[in-house]
Order: structure tokens, then C-alpha cells, then sequence
């Protein structure tokens, strides 16, 4: 496995020629942007107001339950 990780990290390197540390906050700072808050619209497992969507996928933040959506409806995954 530390073989795997290491092809990985030149793989990385290649690909990118800049400070790694820039490099991973840019991948945190997508991924938390990914995802936005859903006003109105209860979870359907738990009834709570507190679920994050991207285009295409949702996820309640107080029980976990992680749904797609199908069109405009909220599906379960």
C-alpha cells in the first residue's frame, strides 16, 4: 500500500508544478463550496431543516442520510 501512495504523490506532482499546500486548500475550498444550504425543505428520514445539495446529490446533516435527486423530486440513496 506505501508503494500505491507514493505512485500516487508523483502522479500528483507531475500533474501540478506549485505549492502543495495551495494545492490541497484549493481541493478543500471546492469541495466545501460543492455543497450549499437547502432553506424549507425538511429531510425526509428525520423532519429536520438541515440538508446541503450540489446539482445532483443531498445530504442531511443531523441524521446523514444521503438522497439523489431524480428531476426536481428528492430520492433516497
Amino acid at each position: 500500500m506505501g508503494r500505491m501512495k507514493e505512485v500516487f504523490m508523483e502522479m500528483i506532482e507531475h500533474d501540478y508544478h506549485g505549492d502543495h499546500n495551495a494545492y490541497l486548500e484549493d481541493l478543500a475550498r471546492q469541495s466545501c463550496e460543492e455543497f450549499s444550504y437547502v432553506n424549507g425543505q425538511p429531510c425526509p428520514n428525520c423532519h429536520n431543516y438541515t440538508i446541503h445539495r450540489n446539482e445532483t446529490e443531498a445530504t442531511c446533516d443531523a441524521c446523514g442520510q444521503e438522497f439523489v435527486y431524480v428531476e426536481s423530486a428528492l430520492r433516497f440513496k
